[in-house]
């Protein structure tokens, strides 16, 4: 993953995470939902399927942690935040 990667994926997110928080859903009777939140866990894959997963639970999980609607994205030593 190189700096590029790592802010596009997370403006993804985020753009996925504001337009889920924005759109009014309605049931399959036509009643209209409460407001629907998410929060994303990124993680990139590199070779191990084990490690991938258990980082993007923690990632998940941190964001679950910071609130509503929130996106944390892994950050790989050596590599420069958005």
């Amino acid at each position: 993953m190189d700096r590029c990667n790592k802010i596009i994926t997370e403006q993804i997110a985020n753009k996925i995470v504001t337009k889920i928080s924005e759109t009014q859903f309605t049931s399959a009777d036509g009643k209209d939902l409460d407001r629907i939140t998410i929060s994303c866990g990124v993680a990139f894959y590199a070779g191990n399927l084990e490690n991938f997963i258990s980082v993007a639970d923690k990632c998940l999980i941190g964001a679950k942690a910071s609130g509503k609607d929130c996106v944390v994205v892994h950050e790989y030593p050596g590599h420069i935040s958005a």
